[in-house]
């Protein structure tokens, strides 16, 4: 503790993970037990608060060792339709993260809150970044609650990423982000909550099931699996206390 309302940290760990049992429950039989995929954690960070404001960050660094990706059996020559769990060896995961809360105390803003966080990661397993990670992310909005009146208006970012485990550039997916707004009035007795999640009705592409064993320019043709963000949604809630 540097002062009362400052510290610092720093935190060690091991950490250890065996596939799920299902990533073995194949047509064709596994002869050959896994390694077990082994993390050694290291984080440093701070934290500060005062009457208003709060903020925290730190920097973590995680190498492992037998590096455990999930993939179509059919990329490695298994039966077609199944998951595999695939070791790509070592990896790295480094990164830096951070977060700050602002709550107003002026009388026209009293109830509001603003916060914004974000990281930005490093995730690489020999050289090739890890399928699925992105490369940072972030988040934003305004929070409001006061004499029974609540809002919310929040922007979560995820940057690009790929979804295979070589790098390839049609498996690459670019930055897409997703806005909630949410509106409500609590009675007492009664509660009256509206949300609308994906604000903005993005369509971006959010995943990509690899099962192609060559990319194929034909999408026809393709048996690999886009999965879209889901359209803009609103939903009403009525609840009552008792």
């Amino acid at each position: 503790k540097i002062m009362p309302n400052w510290s610092i940290y720093a935190q060690y760990a091991d950490g250890i993970y065996v596939p799920d049992i299902s990533a073995f429950e194949q047509k064709t039989p596994v002869f050959q037990f896994p390694k077990a995929e082994t993390t050694t954690n290291y984080q440093i960070g701070t934290v500060f608060y005062a009457d208003n404001f709060t903020f925290d960050a730190d920097l973590y660094y995680i190498p492992v060792k037998n590096n455990i990706v999930e993939q179509s059996c059919s990329l490695t020559g298994g039966p077609s339709g199944d998951t595999c769990a695939v070791n790509t060896g070592k990896a790295t995961y480094e990164g830096v993260e951070g977060e700050g809360t602002y709550a107003f105390d002026q009388d026209a803003l009293r109830g509001l809150v603003a916060f914004l966080n974000g990281s930005v990661m490093s995730s690489k397993s020999e050289g090739v970044w890890v399928k699925s990670a992105p490369a940072w992310t972030a988040a934003g909005g305004l929070i409001y609650k006061h004499d029974g009146w609540k809002f919310s208006l929040l922007d979560k970012f995820v940057g690009p990423q790929f979804s295979d485990n070589v790098e390839n550039a049609h498996y690459k997916i670019g930055t897409y982000s997703q806005i909630t707004a949410t509106a409500g009035y609590d009675f007492g007795t009664m509660e009256f909550d509206v949300e609308a999640d994906n604000l903005a009705d993005s369509r971006h592409v959010a995943a990509i099931t690899e099962n192609d064993a060559t990319w194929q320019p034909n999408r026809l043709k393709s048996t690999d699996q886009y999965f879209f963000q889901a359209p803009r949604s609103i939903m009403a809630t009525l609840k009552a206390h008792f």
